[in-house]
């Protein structure tokens, strides 16, 4: 956008007239910019106030940017992470500091005086803009903040009318409004209903000029201009709940609550409120725009803002008949997908390991015995269903369900195409919305695949308390207790990917690794590692597969089950295998991320990224079937002493490794302090293991004697 909210077209005859020229292509925001310069796409970075490193969602890539960079130039009112790796620093004035003009939310222009005056050399930014282009030979000429808005107000129509004399003005003591109300502030009609005393409610987070923020925090000339922290509400909007001026109320979300006083504005739309920070830096939590908030009264009830669920652009902005259409189109292509995905890798695991062990394998049903599983699939819907005579029959139905679901539910959250390369993070077109090629995006995507798994355990522990046979129960305590001590491996494990992406939507962790930038080697192979054994023994398959041992349990906790609840927890095993392979691809290999060989359209958006995608998930859908085929099974003292003595001291002992090294880094460290740093750490873990280790072996010797003891 040119100044005045011109696009580049329409602004090319005005300002290409005022300028000499104009840019010939659209620009970037401020993800792609950080992505150009991780590239090394950028030679100067230039942060104008910003702090990239602190503030921007995914922190790894605002890293890599910061350091892929040739020289980077900040001009910030205080020394901040990013300042601190900065080539060159200029010292940038305050709002409190400057005079010239703002615009609030509203779109209402306002004059901003100067309140403070500027320490040292520190200077406007548009001072600084100046004085740079004259010492690069592109002197503007004598430049001040008002000849700036003159030049703005002449020749922008959206802000005719909007020169001094009008800001001076005292009609408009309110700002004046500009031509046209701003495109990203649209004014949405909204219908009150009110059950129970619940409200709609919408936040508008009050962040004043100064308010208590990191600039009042930063600089002591300008703490005393913050204003006391309130909420604002309309009187309509108070009344029915009993909210008074003067009453305390409490705004709430998932990061925290502050208490504050209300105060009622008429001059407020219903269904608004604004909430300013908590003063003097003792805020409890935050206000977060995107998550749900309520505001409570002791006297009544509660208003409240809606949750957005998911990153995805198609659910960005209002839901209608094509959405929905879209969102069905991917809940059915992924359902038929993997359904498909399973039967083909039933008679992969029967043929791959009938060649290592010399034997044909399936090969009647079909061309290479491709249908003998729909061929056992049908003989088992059409077996007899038993359901044993002392069995919880409610829940002994449910348990198969409580299995098969987690798998499908976890599927949907897995990125399966769209073209990562540049600035395209995956978004790809359907029927003329943009989406992303997964069913659903959430922000706590990773969390609802760990909530997933959970769910999956009361599957095998109802599936064998609800047979009343003792073998199925005995399956199923052992399924619990192994489940349960794999998962915490599993999910420190995965706070290492946490840590470096950033982010839980799955989406941004797949966008984060584009370009080969890989979380297998970006964390350190461990974490890797680890997850891959605790997904493993989480999927219940050799060499873990204690909970089905035939030679000591019969079948396990499924033992009573027959006909199509059996073909259930069948289905939910491979199930289960090819969505852990789809998970481990996203989190540790880049998704479907990977060249596109200068490839544009729609080859590159669906095509090569499923290809890259397929490949991936393929090779270890190899290595689930190769562990199969070759490894013994575990004692179940082994399985246990693998998960609590190894595998969750390492993945835990890693994490630490990494969260150090990344303070380290975020601290403004050398690169040499922060390998330290990791050395430090890795040395600590060594330690750590080595006496637990010898700790271990003395615990066993001492058993041993005592045990000799009693037989003397």
């Amino acid at each position: 956008m040119l100044p005045g909210r011109m696009s580049l077209a329409d602004g090319a005859g005005v300002w290409g007239g005022v300028w000499g020229s104009t840019p010939k292509t659209e620009g970037m925001d401020a993800h792609g910019i950080l992505k150009a310069a991780a590239a090394g796409r950028i030679d100067v970075l230039i942060l104008l106030g910003a702090d990239p490193l602190v503030d921007f969602a995914d922190r790894s890539l605002a890293r890599r940017a910061v350091a892929g960079a040739r020289t980077v130039i900040s001009a910030d009112c205080f020394l901040t992470a990013s300042t601190r790796q900065a080539d060159v620093v200029f010292a940038a004035a305050g709002f409190a500091e400057t005079g010239g003009s703002t615009t609030n939310i509203e779109g209402r222009v306002t004059t901003l005086d100067q309140l403070v005056t500027p320490p040292g050399t520190a200077r406007a930014d548009w001072m600084i803009a100046a004085e740079l282009a004259s010492r690069l030979g592109s002197d503007m000429g004598p430049v001040t903040a008002d000849s700036l808005w003159a030049e703005l107000v002449e020749h922008s129509p959206v802000h005719a009318g909007a020169g001094a004399e009008a800001l001076a003005d005292p009609a408009n003591v309110d700002g004046v409004v500009l031509a046209g109300e701003p495109a990203s502030f649209p004014a949405p009609e909204r219908s009150h209903v009110a059950p129970k005393g619940a409200y709609e409610w919408r936040l508008v987070v009050n962040r004043t000029l100064y308010d208590d923020g990191t600039g009042i925090s930063h600089c002591s000339s300008s703490s005393s201009l913050a204003p006391d922290a309130t909420v604002q509400l309309s009187a309509a909007d108070a009344s029915p709940v009993g909210i008074a001026s003067g009453d305390r109320v409490t705004i709430s979300s998932a990061h925290g609550s502050v208490s504050l006083p209300a105060v009622l504005d008429d001059s407020l739309p219903k269904g608004t409120s604004g909430a300013a920070p908590q003063p003097g830096g003792r805020r409890r939590g935050t206000v977060d725009r995107r998550g749900r908030h309520r505001l409570r009264h002791p006297g009544g009830g509660e208003l409240m803002t809606s949750l957005i669920l998911a990153a995805d652009p198609l659910l960005s902005g209002e839901i209608g008949l094509d959405q929905l259409i879209v969102v069905l189109i991917k809940v059915l292509v992924a359902f038929a997908g993997l359904l498909v995905s399973v039967i083909l890798m039933v008679w992969f695991e029967r043929k791959l390991i009938a060649d290592m062990q010399n034997r044909f394998g399936p090969n009647r049903a079909g061309p290479f015995g491709l249908f003998q599983t729909l061929a056992d699939g049908m003989k088992l819907i059409l077996k007899e269903d038993l359901i044993p005579e002392k069995a919880d029959r409610a829940v002994f139905k449910i348990a198969p369900f409580l299995m098969l679901v987690p798998a499908f539910v976890t599927f949907t959250i897995v990125p399966v195409a769209g073209n990562f390369n540049g600035d395209n993070d995956g978004i790809v077109t359907i029927l003329g919305e943009k989406t992303f090629m997964q069913v659903a995006d959430p922000q706590i995507g990773i969390l609802l695949f760990l909530a997933m798994s959970s769910v999956a355990v009361y599957g095998v522990m109802l599936a064998g308390w609800a047979s009343g046979s003792k073998y199925p129960l005995l399956g199923s305590v052992r399924a619990t207790a192994q489940m349960i001590s794999y998962e915490a491996a599993l999910g420190l494990s995965l706070a290492a990917v946490l840590l470096l992406a950033g982010s839980l939507s799955t989406n941004r962790i797949v966008d984060g690794q584009a370009g080969f930038q890989w979380n297998l080697w970006m964390t350190g192979l461990i974490p890797f590692i680890v997850f891959t054994i605790a997904g493993t023994a989480e999927l219940n398959r050799p060499p873990f597969d204690l909970v089905e041992a035939e030679q000591e349990i019969v079948g396990g906790y499924h033992t009573e089950y027959s006909s199509f609840r059996f073909a259930m927890f069948f289905l939910a095993e491979f199930l289960n295998t090819v969505t852990m392979s789809a998970i481990i691809v996203t989190l540790f290999f880049g998704g479907p991320s990977g060249p596109d060989f200068g490839i544009t359209g729609w080859v590159s958006d669906y095509v090569l990224p499923f290809v890259w995608f397929f490949a991936k998930v393929f090779v270890f859908l190899c290595m689930f079937v190769l562990f199969r085929a070759t490894l013994p099974r575990l004692r179940y003292d082994q399985l246990m002493d693998l998960g609590w003595k190894v595998l969750i001291p390492l993945a835990l002992g890693w994490f630490l490794i990494l969260a150090g090294v990344r303070v380290a880094a975020d601290d403004g460290l050398d690169a040499g302090a922060v390998v330290a740093t990791g050395l430090v750490g890795v040395a600590g873990v060594a330690v750590g293991a080595l006496l637990l280790r010898l700790s271990i072996r003395a615990g066993a010797s001492k058993t041993a004697a005592i045990d000799s003891g009693e037989q003397r």
